[in-house]
């Protein structure tokens, strides 16, 4: 038997719930690339179950790199986070819906926040 869908959640609580995925768990690349993390799959997948609960939120996805000149940083960042929004995109999750970023900053890492409507 089918488990029942979860309701949907309005923008600012699908936010919430995904700043608190990404702060048990957040998203991980290989070394000085744009692959996904092997262990960050599940993760991804989770968070792709959260947005597609939340119909009408946009999301802005940022990488941050450190370690590199500011405009490698920024390249790479940007490669991650459209690495994410590919990953999205195929659970689901419609493209236009994320917009995405990179940037040079210390520690690296992913954050995924609400973006205007």
């Amino acid at each position: 038997t089918a488990a029942p869908a979860e309701p949907p959640l309005e923008a600012t609580a699908c936010g919430q719930a995904v700043l608190g995925v990404l702060d048990r768990n957040p998203i991980r690349f290989d070394d000085g690339s744009a692959t996904i993390a092997a262990d960050s799959w599940g993760v991804i997948d989770r968070l792709g179950g959260l947005a597609l609960r939340c119909p009408t939120a946009r999301f802005a996805l940022t990488a941050t790199v450190s370690g590199v000149d500011a405009p490698k940083a920024q390249s790479l960042g940007e490669a991650r986070a459209r690495s994410v929004a590919g990953a999205f995109a195929e659970i689901g999750i419609d493209p236009a819906r994320l917009a995405t970023s990179g940037a040079n900053g210390s520690p690296d890492g992913f954050s995924i926040t609400l973006a205007a409507p």
